[in-house]
């Protein structure tokens, strides 16, 4: 059904106007009236049957004035058709009940698809228009990152305590990263080919060309538009903790991202080499990124679970949803 609706609404959109209208019409006319000529003997019963699978084409290609002068014409040539091969006045034919049906079920079948039309057109309409919303909000909300960031940029000047200074420094970096990916993240046409390529074009921004390793295996991962920007706002917060305090100090160079399945359950894993969490130099850091990460676990509906050996490694279990639009 919903491939039929797509089909309608496409055809829809390609309605001619002007000669190519008429031209259509008239192809429409000359191959019903080429079936009752051709098969006319088989037809006497049904005359008008040739004529009635043109109306609602005509409808959907040129519109149902178009698709009514076609209904009229085709109802004329079939009556005088019928009126040479059985020598019957035109004027019965043309007040029989075969007429009338016809003209009934022409009638009905333009106005539905008519009607179709138009209330797809009317969906398209309003379906652009909250695209367009949508747009201009996260336009805004990306705008409001930056406006954030400036602002406490400049809280900054004014502030001599160096904890207060070093917290405000984690905000500032934390707000702009989120500002710079949220364009990004929260158009779901990005998110078209899978979960890789995004997480692999955010990594490498946030990795800025360090000589890091990268490793990812979540390319044969169904999920949501929602699971697929957590995951990636999760996976760049580990990134950015990963590069200032691991590859930025050369004491790492390995980033792997991996989601496994297991029947409804995903787990997602993200490990570096460096030191881990537990010999950072500066302790605020992986406290406030994990709180972070802690939140967009909760989000998935999982939990964070945190590891230290060889590395610093998160994992995230969480139940899959159906996917927001189809994959082929």
């Amino acid at each position: 059904m919903a491939d039929y609706v797509a089909l309608v609404s496409r055809l829809a959109r390609l309605r001619s106007a002007g000669p190519a209208a008429w031209g259509a019409i008239l192809a429409l006319f000359c191959m019903s009236l080429a079936v009752r000529l051709l098969f006319g003997r088989y037809l006497d019963a049904t005359p008008l049957a040739p004529f009635l699978p043109g109306l609602p084409i005509a409808a959907l290609l040129c519109g149902w004035r178009k698709a009514a002068v076609l209904m009229t014409v085709s109802l004329v040539a079939s009556l005088a058709t019928t009126a040479m091969r059985t020598q019957v006045p035109l004027l019965a034919l043309s007040i029989s009940t075969r007429s009338v049906v016809f003209l009934a079920l022409g009638g009905f079948s333009i106005a539905l698809v008519e009607a179709l039309a138009q209330a797809l057109q009317r969906l398209e309409a309003a379906a652009q228009l909250n695209a367009d919303l949508f747009r201009e909000l996260q336009h805004r909300v990306a705008n409001n990152f930056q406006i954030v960031a400036a602002t406490l940029q400049k809280a900054r000047r004014n502030i001599a305590d160096p904890a207060a200074v070093n917290a405000i420094d984690h905000a500032v970096a934390r707000v702009a990263s989120l500002g710079s990916l949220h364009r990004r993240l929260y158009d779901p046409s990005s998110y078209e080919a899978g979960l890789e390529p995004i997480l692999r074009e955010v990594l490498d921004q946030t990795f800025r060309g360090a000589a890091v390793k990268m490793q990812l295996d979540v390319s044969s991962e169904r999920l949501s538009v929602g699971q697929m920007t957590t995951i990636t706002l999760l996976v760049n917060e580990a990134a950015i903790n990963a590069a200032k305090h691991a590859f930025a100090a050369r004491r790492g160079g390995r980033f792997v991202v991996s989601l496994d399945s297991d029947g409804p359950r995903r787990l997602l894993t993200i490990a570096d080499d460096g030191p881990g969490f537990k010999v950072e130099e500066d302790e605020s850091a992986p406290r406030y990124g994990l709180s972070v990460m802690r939140g967009l676990a909760a989000q998935l509906g999982g939990a964070l679970e945190i590891h230290d050996a060889n590395g610093a490694m998160i994992r995230v279990a969480f139940t899959a949803q159906a996917p927001a639009f189809p994959r082929s």
